[in-house]
């Protein structure tokens, strides 16, 4: 059990130390949703191997916007590919990319070549792109891309996840490796600071709300089908 509550007591200290260092970032990236919505865009969101659970949490679920997509042709096995050069150059151009769209890219190191081309490519489009990064190790890692690039040196709004170093916090006794990730839950709370913000600036400037409601609720999958009339056709396809 020591273990345990030595974990609680982690995923707090993450999470308030998100609360004091990274609120200015999220009301960034709180105001790129805003327009984004303003303008009837996609919010896409990406993370390649296991981040792909932070990026889950912007789409498809009770209390997000409608107008969003994770993309999950990365996770996995997958995720692998996020090592070679010239892959992110031919996914994006699979992706049906607007001006007026958003881009979370989640990685704990932000270094792979993936994530760069990816970066490059909308930021060519003008499209504004959000960075969440674990900035320690970010910072240490060397960039695997032949440009010298990582995601932060492109992104538009860089939020750190506050997480342990090498995302784990529980060292094993008498081993080499350690338990207790951390990086999803502070991505999911970061994900979720970034909607609400969001939500408060819409109803401020009187634009629709597009929020999902549960399915579970009476009449939920009917009103989450009225809103996904207007996003179907982008939401749904690459």
């Amino acid at each position: 059990m020591r273990q345990l509550e030595k974990f609680k007591s982690n995923i707090f200290s993450v999470i308030e130390k998100i609360d004091e260092t990274q609120f200015e970032e999220i009301a960034r990236a709180a105001e790129i949703f805003k327009s984004t919505v303003k303008n009837k865009g996609i919010i896409y969101a990406i993370g390649t191997g296991h981040s792909f659970a932070g990026a889950i949490e912007f789409a498809g679920r009770a209390g997000g916007f409608v107008n969003t997509r994770a993309l999950d042709n990365f996770y996995g096995h997958s995720g692998w590919f996020e090592n070679i050069e010239g892959v992110g150059d031919v996914f994006s151009s699979l992706l049906d990319l607007q001006p007026h769209d958003a881009f979370v890219i989640i990685s704990n190191s932000g270094n792979k070549s993936l994530q760069v081309e990816l970066a490059q490519k909308i930021k060519q489009l003008g499209i504004k792109i959000i960075a969440v990064v674990n900035k320690g190790d970010a910072n240490n890692a060397a960039p695997k891309h032949s440009s010298g690039l990582k995601l932060a040196d492109l992104a538009d709004v860089v939020i750190d996840n506050c997480c342990f170093s090498g995302d784990c916090s529980i060292e094993i006794p008498a081993s080499e490796v350690k338990v207790g990730p951390t990086s999803s839950i502070a991505v999911a709370y970061i994900a979720n600071c970034i909607s609400i913000r969001a939500t408060e600036l819409i109803i401020d400037a009187g634009i629709s709300l597009p929020i999902l409601k549960s399915i579970n609720q009476p009449g939920g999958k009917e009103y989450n089908l009225s809103l996904l009339d207007e996003y179907k056709s982008r939401v749904f396809t690459i």
